[in-house]
């Protein structure tokens, strides 16, 4: 990616967490602390169910490298903020989607090394050029995701009511800056995607529906409410496309992976916004 599109994806991927930060309504947590297993569901399909079916999907495509390892890439990535856009869209369970984003932000210092390591060694033979460089991971996730996020908080504490005045702005900002990040993937990647879309096409739809349906099923077992599944099952699988395109081209200098993660962002958007619809117009009225 050229070094101008760079600084810009940067730039919008911190401008996008702090809207994040300056959005999320601290009261939201005192009703989810009262009732926090919305949240331990979130978490555990977000960190060990999807990441699981990440991993069976890049297994059926070992042979392909840059779309295993582009999947485990795509899997390491925390929700990203897109999925509370479609979940407020939908109508469903808005402060468990905010709150899983915030909290998989803050915590993606451990389990982004973590499963992308895991991700790497299950595909051995494919990845054995591959190391994620731990410590310039960690500063890439405190730079782009934890520092802006606390940021928001911070200035949200601070500025009271005059920030909640900017804060009414801050959930269009963020769809401002994922639809310029949309277009910086699609412009720098334009080659890529033409020469590659439709072979990595087929991987990116079984690796959307597989993680949508498993993220649902398992918060159905765990007896949640509709709206709360929807918004589990969308933040699971919406992943943080920018954090895995940096990963890609600026830690592992891997940048033909950059193809497989911008054709899973155009998937999960289509089967993500199609699934909103339907919830809008026929599971919402039903609850």
């Amino acid at each position: 990616m050229h070094a101008d599109l760079q600084a810009l994806l940067v730039a919008c991927v911190v401008t996008m967490m702090l809207c994040v930060g300056l959005d999320f309504p601290l009261s939201s947590w005192r009703s989810l602390l009262r009732n926090p297993l919305p949240l331990w569901v979130g978490l555990a399909a977000q960190n060990l169910v999807v990441p699981l079916v990440g991993f069976t999907v890049a297994l059926l495509f070992r042979d392909q490298s840059e779309i295993a390892l582009g999947i485990v890439l795509i899997v390491a990535a925390p929700g990203g903020p897109i999925a509370n856009a479609i979940v407020h869209f939908a109508g469903a369970r808005i402060d468990i989607s905010v709150s899983l984003t915030v909290i998989n932000a803050l915590i993606s210092l451990v389990t982004v090394p973590l499963i992308a390591s895991t991700g790497f060694a299950l595909l051995a033979e494919e990845s054995a050029a591959v190391r994620l460089p731990v410590a310039e991971t960690l500063a890439h996730i405190v730079f782009i995701i934890v520092m802006p996020i606390v940021s928001g908080f911070a200035i949200q504490r601070i500025g009271g009511q005059s920030v909640a005045r900017i804060s009414r702005f801050a959930r269009a900002g963020t769809g401002v800056m994922m639809t310029l990040i949309l277009v910086i993937v699609c412009i720098a990647n334009a080659q890529l995607l033409t020469s590659h879309f439709s072979q990595m096409v087929p991987a990116a739809l079984m690796l959307c529906l597989a993680m949508l349906a498993c993220a649902h099923l398992f918060s159905r077992f765990s007896h949640l409410d509709a709206g709360a599944r929807f918004a589990i099952a969308n933040e699971s699988s919406v992943h943080n496309v920018p954090l895995a395109l940096i990963m890609a081209e600026e830690i592992i200098h891997r940048p033909e992976l950059a193809a497989m993660i911008a054709v899973y962002a155009q998937s999960i958007g289509i089967l993500t916004l199609a699934w909103a619809l339907i919830y809008r117009h026929r599971l919402a009225p039903a609850k």
